[in-house]
């Protein structure tokens, strides 16, 4: 099954926050921020794991309004859409909202039903499939197998410094996970792939017997 949709929530009202999370418990993960920069920064910190925000507009320390405009304007955070809260048929809030880039607005009071289905057509549309690039297993793998082999240290830094030389010497290769289908090495790449890749690696490791930066580390932390 491929992983549930996170809708962050942002309101300051106990009574809106229950619903829209009783609305959507059962299908959606929910986070719930109580203000405008609580959310900004939780959407920093966990970009790009959330998909939907929900927000009201009259929020403490940044409004709804202020919120969309910052994620707007924002390099990373401007492809989550958004859909705004709006009371008592504002149509001056509306306009806003709409010129802000807001994805839906919701007029409020609204049936439970017409906020799910609007929820549900966002998520639908908007969602990226999950994408994984398989050559970073596939280095990590063989750097796994081959490292008595290659001479090298065998801590952390010096592992991960090996995997990220080798990739950025290697195409990278996508591959649709939003099934959760699992694919196995020999799906993933032909036995000439597999050689360019131990080949790859060969020639980084050089490079980081070389230059090891776990000396550096270790030396600074004395």
């Amino acid at each position: 099954m491929s992983r549930k949709s996170n809708v962050l929530i942002v309101t300051g009202e106990e009574s809106q926050k229950k619903e829209l999370e009783a609305i959507l418990y059962d299908k959606y993960v929910t986070e719930v921020c109580s203000n405008g920069k609580e959310a900004f920064d939780y959407l920093n910190n966990h970009f790009p794991d959330v998909d939907l925000v929900i927000t009201a507009i009259q929020l403490e320390s940044i409004d709804g309004f202020e919120l969309l405009r910052l994620m707007k304007i924002s390099k990373v955070l401007n492809v989550v859409p958004v859909l705004v809260l709006i009371e008592n048929e504002d149509t001056e809030d509306i306009r806003k909202a709409m010129d802000f880039g807001a994805e839906d607005i919701i007029e409020l009071p609204e049936v439970s039903e017409v906020i799910r289905n609007r929820v549900d057509t966002i998520i639908r549309l908007t969602r990226k499939p999950d994408y994984k690039n398989v050559m970073e297993e596939l280095v990590i793998e063989q750097i796994d197998k081959y490292i008595d082999k290659l001479g090298i240290c065998k801590c952390p830094t010096c592992r991960c410094d090996l995997a990220a030389l080798a990739l950025n010497h290697l195409k990278p290769k996508y591959v649709n996970t939003e099934k959760g289908r699992l694919i196995s090495v020999t799906d993933k790449m032909s036995y000439d792939n597999i050689l360019e890749i131990v080949g790859v690696i060969a020639e980084c490791a050089e490079s980081v017997k070389m230059n090891p930066r776990h000396t550096l580390t270790r030396n600074n932390e004395e």
